[in-house]
């Protein structure tokens, strides 16, 4: 499968449970592990945000145009931190790259 980039569209992999529990993320995937969505600081809204959006239907550019406008960032270096975000998500099939 080709890498994550702007264009790709991701959704919930088939075999991972994701919802909110608590107000916040969290996925079960089909390895067994548990994932949350934290940081060093704790929750991170950026991550939650991201899980939000992704709806097999969004790119991760559009994705990221919404990151720009609600969070203060620019946008390199939003774009950078969420492919490599969502790239670890894919990897460790919480998400899917459907195209």
């Amino acid at each position: 499968m080709a890498a994550v980039n702007l264009s790709s569209v991701l959704a919930i992999h088939p075999e991972t449970g994701a919802q909110r529990v608590g107000g916040r993320w969290a996925a079960a995937s089909a390895d067994g592990r548990w994932h949350t969505f934290e940081d060093g600081e704790g929750v991170s809204e950026v991550g939650e945000r991201i899980m939000d959006l992704v709806d097999g239907q969004r790119t991760v550019g559009g994705i990221i145009d919404v990151l720009v406008a609600e969070f203060d960032v620019e946008r390199s270096i939003c774009t950078e931190e969420t492919l490599a975000f969502v790239t670890m998500l894919v990897e460790k099939q919480v998400l899917e790259h459907l195209v």
